[in-house]
């Protein structure tokens, strides 16, 4: 039997709701149908030199700002082994993100934007941006510029609702 994988995100804009919300879902199958997730609250920093992450998957390093904000996220059990796949959060400044389906392009498109092997890929997207955005069009921003310094070595959908009163979502 063979096991497919396939994440999947759900949109629904403000017009095909019945309450005028805007609300996303996604499913994550990382692996496995049921990858053990944890719920995390990463802390703050400040003057915080010489912080890094890295890949397990594609070797992919890269130094972190000296500040981030606290932010939640729901990353693998198995992160030495898998990688982080932070997946989702939503951090102190009420930015969420969502960040790991994969989105595929055809060689035409990929001729003028080559896949980088070792760039950042979706295990790393949330842990890069996250904790250092301030609204979901400085989180588009701030990815772009990630994406242009580092490249990508796969496509990806990413999700940037920003929470407001009462649980409702604005895209």
């Amino acid at each position: 039997m063979r096991i497919e994988s396939a994440c999947t995100s759900i949109l629904v804009g403000k017009k095909a709701s019945i309450d005028g919300s805007t609300m996303i879902a996604r499913n994550d199958d990382t692996f496995l149908p049921l990858t053990p997730q944890r719920f995390y609250m990463h802390p703050a920093w400040k003057g915080e030199k010489g912080l890094t992450v890295s890949s397990p998957l594609n070797g992919f390093t890269a130094p972190l700002p000296e500040n981030g904000y606290r932010y939640n996220a729901v990353p693998n059990v198995e992160n030495d082994r898998l990688g982080d796949y932070e997946e989702s959060g939503i951090n102190e400044k009420n930015v969420a993100m969502s960040a790991t389906e994969s989105t595929y392009g055809n060689e035409r498109t990929l001729a003028y934007d080559p896949l980088v092997v070792d760039g950042l890929d979706e295990d790393l997207i949330v842990n890069m941006v996250l904790p250092f955005i301030e609204s979901a069009r400085h989180g588009v921003e701030y990815l772009g510029q990630l994406i242009k310094q580092y490249g990508s070595p796969a496509g990806n959908s990413v999700l940037f609702p920003t929470r407001i009163a009462f649980g409702t979502w604005k895209l």
